[in-house]
């Protein structure tokens, strides 16, 4: 968990990834548009946003979104600008050791903006942000399995 206990920050909402991987490069546009909706809509930030790509041999490297070209209408050239490369290569090669072969993936680092007002209304009138931070899907899923067991 994040520690929020230092006034040296500025309010930012709760940062996450996503790593999606496209088996075979079968890249589809949907996703894509709809962080452009995301955006526009102020309900996140992306912060990040990189492709990685395996080949037959497993090698493990980055490409630039301008090389997918046009996806379902989609011209990926317009996420160039996203990428900020906030991952190392320690990072690229882990995500990439995890893909099948001949596949690519995008990793989204974003902001979820839709808390960012609540938690400032909070700390305005006093209240004191102790922690924060993603919890994973398979716990969350395991704690709703044995409330349900109850």
């Amino acid at each position: 968990m994040a520690d929020h206990s230092s006034d040296s920050y500025e309010r930012l909402g709760p940062i996450d990834y996503v790593v999606i991987e496209f088996p075979g490069g079968n890249v589809t546009g949907a996703g894509f548009r709809r962080i452009v909706e995301l955006v526009d809509a102020a309900r996140i930030l992306v912060l990040d946003l990189e492709f990685v790509r395996t080949d037959a041999d497993g090698e493990v490297s980055t490409m630039e979104a301008h090389d997918l070209g046009e996806i379902d209408g989609v011209d990926m050239a317009f996420f160039d600008g996203a990428a900020s490369y906030l991952l190392d290569d320690d990072d690229i090669l882990e995500i990439g050791q995890s893909m099948s072969s001949n596949s690519v993936a995008a990793i989204v680092i974003y902001e979820e903006l839709s808390m960012v007002s609540a938690l400032a209304a909070w700390e305005g009138e006093g209240a004191v942000l102790l922690a924060e931070g993603p919890i994973e899907v398979e716990a969350l899923v395991a704690a709703i399995d044995e409330t349900e067991k109850d």
